[in-house]
């Protein structure tokens, strides 16, 4: 009766919302409308100028479907007067339609029913013998009005206006145009006590009196009828059958096709329009809600099938670190060199489902790095906490402090390193050490040890674990990762892995000493 509806210039194209019908009294309480989940048309670009938006965005929004009803003519005649016709050529714009005046509808109806707001309205058509009655029609409006639902009533129609002119070919259309939900609307949904405004969004966790969540929503929109992407939606209301008074949903039917278009507007994810056929066999239907969303039955059933607790939905995630600078983070304490660049910090992974965000800070500095893996460069000595903060899809967080005493480096130790070929060992030969009586080994695979020595070299063998994150293809013509288009030799590429290894000094528990060298570890292969 009264709606926010989009207009079209069949002309032109050119669409722009109006207001139609006159304003209704205020309705008393609240009213429910079903609501349709889709993506919206001005969503942001992708892509500009070739290059990823950063402020794109995949994002649902709820719309009030209004299905406007109005006769339009498909036939040869101008039906409204303005000098074209459907399918005509306005200046390069196909001209979309051709609408009847509604007073060119209104002369065929006849007015002999007055409702309880003492309004006359359409009773039935006028000389048409079987439809003059309103007792004879299936289905009224709310205001009490005839509506067109059966083929019988739309050939009865269709025979008058082509009575009246041959060049016309009437056609009934149902549009069903959507209005984003913005204020004011609220789904209905009663969670329990202690849920607050949790209890008037979809997927929002349901919470006992004490606040503790019992349910985390997810059916809101993941499997059976329920949510965004299931089930189906009725775009053309209800209506009163005649013959008992009984509120029934609305649908029409008809005997030939092209007597009936009925289409909606909805978009993709990205923006595109999608017109949804609500038709089928002569008749309407209520459209599945996954085709507003583009989405096709597999996708649904893969949606439907998801486990909360498979991606991670209900699991708190677990904060550990691994490593600090190749050294595994069990102790109370690592130390680190000044001025040493690229010190990696390594997390264990948070959890085996769900997606996290790692956030490391540092209290020598007032900055957070991001990732699993960081690296960072310590300027400054003293005892430092270093903060690894997890944060998972819902917003829960887990955290783990370590120290790191960061000291002035002391002079450089020379370290020759060998690697044999063919073998995971490795020579270390350390010669011109200061005094010292304790050399510590860090490297790199997980694994560290200490030697009691007071000498001024050392050499030490030591097998390296091969493991599958350190590795590559190794090429010893120019001793780096194998690439298949500068090979001065193929085929004699070697396995290699590469390991970050730490070696300190210490003399009576102080640091007096500290080297970090890259080693190899290369097997030629076959």
């Amino acid at each position: 009766r009264y709606s926010a509806a989009r207009s079209v210039d069949h002309a032109t194209g050119a669409t722009y919302f109006n207001l139609v019908g006159a304003a209704p009294d205020q309705l008393p309480g609240t009213e429910a409308v079903d609501l349709v989940y889709s993506w919206k048309e001005n969503v942001r670009a992708r892509v500009i100028d070739g290059e990823a938006n950063p402020v794109w965005r995949r994002q649902i929004f709820p719309f009030n479907y209004l299905t406007a009803s109005y006769w339009d003519n498909v036939g040869s005649a101008d039906a409204n007067g303005d000098g074209f016709t459907t399918g005509a050529d306005n200046g390069g714009t196909i001209v979309i339609g051709d609408p009847f005046f509604e007073r060119t509808i209104k002369a065929q109806f006849a007015y002999n029913y007055v409702n309880a707001s003492n309004d006359r309205v359409a009773s039935g058509l006028s000389g048409v013998t079987a439809l003059d009655q309103r007792e004879e029609w299936a289905v009224a409006g709310a205001d009490g009005n005839v509506l067109f639902t059966t083929g019988a009533e739309i050939d009865a129609f269709q025979n008058l206006l082509q009575t009246a002119n041959p060049g016309y070919s009437p056609r009934l259309n149902l549009e069903a145009r959507p209005n984003l939900v913005v204020h004011n609307i609220m789904p209905i949904r009663n969670v329990g006590a202690g849920s607050g405004w949790e209890s008037f969004a979809l997927g929002a966790p349901s919470r006992d009196s004490q606040g503790q969540v019992t349910d985390y929503g997810c059916s809101d929109c993941h499997g059976g009828s329920n949510g965004i992407f299931n089930g189906t939606v009725n775009l053309l209301g209800r209506a009163r059958r005649l013959s008992d008074d009984a509120e029934i949903p609305l649908t029409v039917a008809w005997n030939e096709a092209g007597d009936v278009k009925a289409t909606a507007l909805a978009w993709n994810d990205l923006g595109v329009p999608l017109e949804i056929d609500f038709s089928s066999a002569n008749q309407t239907r209520s459209p599945a809600r996954r085709e507003f969303l583009g989405y096709d039955t597999a996708r649904v059933t893969a949606l439907n099938a998801i486990v909360p607790a498979d991606v991670g939905i209900g699991v708190d995630p677990v904060a550990d670190i691994v490593s600090i600078n190749g050294e595994p983070a069990s102790g109370p304490l690592i130390e680190i060199s000044k001025g040493s660049e690229n010190v990696e910090l390594i997390a264990a992974a948070a959890g085996t489902t769900g997606s996290f965000q790692y956030r490391w800070n540092i209290s020598d500095v007032a900055e957070t790095l991001l990732g699993q893996t960081v690296t960072k460069t310590f300027s400054q000595t003293g005892v430092w906490t270093v903060m690894l903060t997890v944060i998972d899809e819902e917003g829960h967080l887990s955290q783990k402090l370590m120290k790191v005493s960061v000291v002035a480096p002391a002079a450089a130790t020379h370290v020759d390193v060998d690697v044999t070929d063919g073998s995971p060992t490795v020579s270390f030969q350390l010669s011109n050490m200061p005094t010292h009586d304790q050399v510590r080994f860090y490297f790199g695979d997980g694994t560290n040890l200490n030697v009691s020595d007071a000498s001024a070299s050392l050499n030490l063998d030591r097998d390296y674990r091969l493991r599958d994150k350190y590795w590559m293809l190794y090429d010893p013509d120019t001793k780096a990762r194998h690439d298949p288009n500068n090979d001065p030799t193929p085929g004699n590429e070697y396995e290699a892995w590469f390991y970050k290894t730490s070696i300190r000094l210490y003399q009576g528990g102080d640091w007096v000493n500290h080297e970090t060298v890259n080693v190899v570890v290369v097997i030629k292969v076959p």
